[in-house]
C-alpha cells in the first residue's frame, strides 16, 4: 500500500532510493554545468584572481620555505587513461612545449602514476634534494570549487582523495579540482569532460609559467 507525508505526496517504499537517485542526478548537473563554464571562459576574473594569487603567494612559498633550492623542478602526476586524472601530463606536455627553464617530470608519454611514484620519490630525492618541487595533480573537492585551483605550500599527496595515507610530495603543491568528492570518485574521473580538464591544465600552464622564480 502507497504511504503519503506531511505534505500530500506518495511515499512508496522505494522513496529513499530514488530521492537518492534524484540527488545524485542533481549533483551531476551542478558539476557539469560548472565544467561548461570553465570551458567557455566565463570563469575569467577566477583565473585573473588566480594569477594574481600565484604571483603573489608563490615567490613568498619560495622566499620563506626555499631560500636554499636551486633550481625549479616541476613534478605532473596523473594517468592519460583516465580523463579525469590525465591533467598532470597535459601541464606536463604544455610546459615542455612552452620550453620553461625547470626540469618536467611527468608527461602523457612518460607519466607518473601510482606504479612508479616511489621511483621518482628516489630519484628526486637522489638529484633534486636541493631544488624546489612544484607537484601539480588533479584532486577532488566540494562542489561549489569544481574548476578551481589550489595552492598549498607544504606540497601535495598525490592521488590523496583515495588513498590518505599517502606521503607528502614536493615544496609546494598545485592541485586543480576535476570533481566533487562524492558518490563514486573514480566514474566522474573516467567520464570527465576532456575539455574541461584541458581548460583546468592550460589554466595551471598559464599560473606557473607567470612566476619568475
Amino acid at each position: 500500500m502507497t504511504k503519503t507525508d506531511g505534505t500530500g505526496q506518495k511515499r512508496g517504499k522505494n522513496g529513499k532510493h530514488e530521492k537518492s537517485c534524484r540527488d545524485a542526478s542533481e549533483r551531476e548537473r551542478q558539476i557539469a554545468a560548472k565544467c561548461h563554464k570553465v570551458i567557455r571562459g566565463t570563469q575569467k576574473t577566477e583565473k585573473e584572481r588566480r594569477q594574481r594569487f600565484a604571483r603573489n603567494n608563490i615567490p613568498r612559498f619560495v622566499n620563506t620555505r626555499c631560500m636554499e633550492k636551486r633550481r625549479v623542478v616541476f613534478v605532473c602526476i596523473g594517468t592519460p587513461k583516465i580523463v579525469g586524472d590525465s591533467l598532470g601530463p597535459l601541464v606536463g606536455d604544455e610546459l615542455r612545449r612552452r620550453n620553461v627553464d625547470a626540469y618536467v617530470y611527468g608527461t602523457c608519454r612518460r607519466p607518473i602514476t601510482a606504479l612508479n611514484l616511489h621511483r621518482y620519490r628516489k630519484m628526486l630525492a637522489a638529484y633534486h634534494k636541493r631544488d624546489l618541487i612544484i607537484a601539480i595533480d588533479a584532486t577532488m573537492g566540494n562542489l561549489e570549487d569544481v574548476g578551481k585551483l589550489k595552492i598549498s605550500e607544504n606540497g601535495l599527496r598525490p592521488a590523496g582523495a583515495f588513498r590518505k595515507n599517502s606521503g607528502k610530495l614536493g615544496d609546494i603543491g598545485i592541485m586543480a579540482i576535476v570533481g566533487e568528492r562524492e558518490g563514486d570518485m573514480l566514474l566522474q574521473l573516467k567520464t570527465a569532460d576532456p575539455a574541461f580538464v584541458q581548460k583546468l591544465a592550460d589554466d595551471v600552464a598559464d599560473l606557473v609559467t607567470s612566476v619568475n622564480y
